[in-house]
């Protein structure tokens, strides 16, 4: 495989800084998918269960069946991204095709159709099947943007940090705007509120997306060349690096899927306060910003390996003290989630930088280099940790004897309670053991790349 010129121009130490527009244009197209994405972990369980009225058994399978599934395509549309070819790279066409569907099927999700049980269910297959693959259609072709915009290893992991600081203050909005929007815009209709909710968040999400189109460019151009998936398979599986990273997300995304699923079901039934539910979330959100605005200093002092298990470390031990808050002393849960959700961003931040050295670690270790096939699987790992997450969540609200609207068992509200807290400090753990095993640092990039230009000179 041949480098372009401007790669190999890369390796020399000649790479042009980015500009702040070209960064923050980036940074918008995770605004945009936290719109959606936060709506669907944060709301779309409590929107099935307590508002469209299906079970939280039927939510269980549905969630598995439908991640899967969505894994599955991201693998799919990783290898279409390696063969597309057009005058805005590789990536960035997606953004502009990809925004209609990414609108529309958002809207669909969360709009409630007056049909029977089983056409309800039906339904909720069909539109989440749907939103899940335009959600890939964007997201899996704008992450491996981190890539293809640059080489330089801290200018990928500042993009990464002003990434997630817009992917947060997507949280923000919709922590802070969500339940009064619906309460203002139902007019005492929930149904109708939450559908004009999405029609809002999604109509934005799709505007930030083309101004992510807009305002970015590829340079990192490499020959074309073509591989076998045996080939492709090889690398993934000998790239140990991404691995870690990888196995590091999936427990880190398995412990938000399972803990922003039951937020709303923690406030309502098992501290008695619904009101604090919109407060919640609007806090740790605004927390959840502040983690990736420092962590481009904690990983040049650190390192990103020691930076994420510095971080992943904390948010672990304040999650596991949120356990000891309740209905008489709930200051300590918002303290503990706030310090959670600072530090639980770090490893998460980090990590879109990781995983994109890991692509000229893939090149060096096997000669195979395939930008959309490795985020794809990186995504699908992600999108397996959040059925798994989200999917553990409504069972464990079906076998506890959860029932909407109503006063829960005491086994329902320590089920609620562990989600809440426990189970997600445990995975947290498990996601900071991962990414120990990660070796790939600022010194061994760069040799990588200096071999790779003379190994293709």
């Amino acid at each position: 495989m041949e480098i372009d010129v401007k790669a190999a121009a890369n390796t020399q130490g000649a790479i042009p800084k980015l500009s702040w527009l070209e960064r923050i244009g980036y940074g918008v197209g995770d605004l945009s998918s936290n719109l959606i994405f936060q709506m669907t972990s944060n709301f779309l369980m409590f929107f099935y269960t307590d508002v469209y009225g299906i079970g939280p058994e039927v939510v269980a399978t549905l969630f598995f069946v439908t991640k899967v599934w969505d894994a599955i395509f991201d693998l799919v549309l990783g290898s279409l991204i390696d063969k597309t070819k057009s005058r805005w790279g590789k990536a960035r066409p997606y953004l502009l095709y990809g925004t209609p569907a990414f609108i529309i099927s958002g809207i669909l999700c969360f709009s409630t159709p007056d049909l029977d049980e089983t056409g309800k269910i039906i339904y909720a297959y069909i539109t989440y099947f749907v939103l899940g693959m335009a959600y890939s259609l964007v997201n899996i072709p704008y992450s491996t943007l981190t890539a293809r915009m640059t080489q330089d290893f801290q200018e990928r992991s500042l993009l990464s940090s002003v990434r997630m600081v817009f992917a947060m203050l997507g949280g923000v909005i919709i922590s802070a705007l969500t339940m009064p929007l619906v309460d203002m815009l139902g007019g005492g209709n929930p149904a109708k509120g939450w559908q004009w909710t999405m029609v809002i968040f999604s109509i934005v999400g799709g505007v930030l997306y083309l101004m992510c189109f807009m305002t970015t460019k590829e340079r990192v151009v490499v020959k074309e060349e073509k591989y076998r998936l045996a080939d492709i398979l090889r690398s993934i599986f000998k790239n140990k690096p991404f691995l870690s990273v990888s196995f590091s997300f999936m427990f880190g995304l398995a412990a938000f899927g399972i803990q922003m699923a039951v937020v709303i079901y923690y406030f309502k039934y098992y501290i008695g306060r619904e009101e604090l539910v919109t407060p919640f979330f609007t806090i740790t959100s605004v927390a959840s910003i502040l983690g990736p605005m420092f962590t481009p200093y904690l990983s040049k002092k650190m390192g990103k390996r020691n930076a994420s298990i510095f971080g992943g470390a904390i948010s672990a031990i304040a999650s596991a003290i949120s356990y000891y808050g309740g209905p008489s002393n709930v200051e300590i849960v918002f303290i503990s989630n706030t310090i959670s959700s600072i530090f639980s961003m770090v490893p998460i931040a980090i990590g879109w930088g990781m995983c994109a050295d890991t692509i000229e670690y893939a090149e060096w270790k096997s000669g195979v280099r395939a930008e959309g096939i490795l985020y794809a699987s990186f995504s699908f790992l992600q999108k397996v940790a959040m059925a798994v997450g989200s999917s553990v969540a409504a069972v464990i609200l079906a076998n506890t004897g959860y029932v909407a609207d109503a006063a829960q068992t005491p086994q329902a509200l320590e089920g609620i309670r562990n989600m809440m807290t426990l189970i997600p400090a445990a995975l947290s753990v498990l996601s900071v053991i991962a990414i120990m095993f990660y070796t790939l640092n600022e010194e061994k990039y760069k040799q990588i790349l200096t071999e790779l230009k003379s190994r293709n000179q």
